[in-house]
């Protein structure tokens, strides 16, 4: 309580009387894991005014790949495969949601769109990614690295690190990519704080609202 004070956050314990010892035990630990000094520093970013500096790109600088001359996308095309040859790219898919709103209570790249073949939305995106390294590849070699990031959330990282890496037929569904260029991590979250940006939120009474 007093480094929740310190910080003028004590009002996240007004409900404390109305938790169970397990649930209020949860919330402590919660709460022991903040990183009160960031957090702080965050919230004072808040209160600072910029002025808005944002404006359009100009579009002079912009080329249209349906519009481009033949021997522009050829050019294109031999750059992006270069860069793939040396290492200098990688695949990222922002992967936390669930497919909840599909009927399916699992990672959404999971989900099986009714294709003849079976074949999951992760799959088929990494079949993808190792055409493009068998494209840009020796054709004595094994394709070229090319790293597959995937972001995960709570809620899908576990089911989506054996889908595609530990299960039994994770080689499958990461469509033949090596295990070692797929790299699954959690999507960080941060509390949530009030519109003024100086009070933590509670999702329930025993429990921080979060955020990505």
């Amino acid at each position: 309580r007093a480094r929740l004070e310190a910080y003028h956050q004590e009002h996240v314990l007004e409900f404390e009387s109305k938790l169970t010892n397990p649930q209020l035990e949860d919330f402590l630990d919660q709460l022991d894991r903040l990183d009160c000094d960031l957090i702080d520093s965050e919230m004072r970013k808040l209160d600072v005014k910029t002025e808005d500096t944002i404006s359009a790109y100009p579009a002079e600088n912009l080329e249209d790949l349906r519009s481009a001359a033949e021997n522009t996308k050829a050019c294109w095309h031999q750059l992006g495969m270069e860069a793939i040859r040396k290492g200098e790219v990688a695949v990222v898919l922002v992967a936390g949601g669930q497919g909840t709103r599909l009927g399916y209570q699992h990672p959404k790249g999971m989900y099986d769109i009714g294709l003849p073949s079976r074949k999951s939305l992760f799959q088929l995106q990494a079949e993808k990614i190792q055409k493009l390294r068998s494209l840009a590849g020796d054709a004595k070699e094994d394709g070229v690295r090319l790293p597959w990031y995937i972001m995960t959330s709570e809620a899908t990282h576990a089911e989506t690190v054996e889908f595609l890496i530990s299960g039994p037929d994770a080689g499958v569904h990461r469509g033949g990519l090596p295990a070692e260029q797929v790299r699954c991590f959690p999507q960080g979250t941060m509390p949530c704080v009030s519109k003024e940006g100086d009070r933590l939120l509670l999702s329930s009474a025993g429990s921080l609202a979060l955020s990505p």
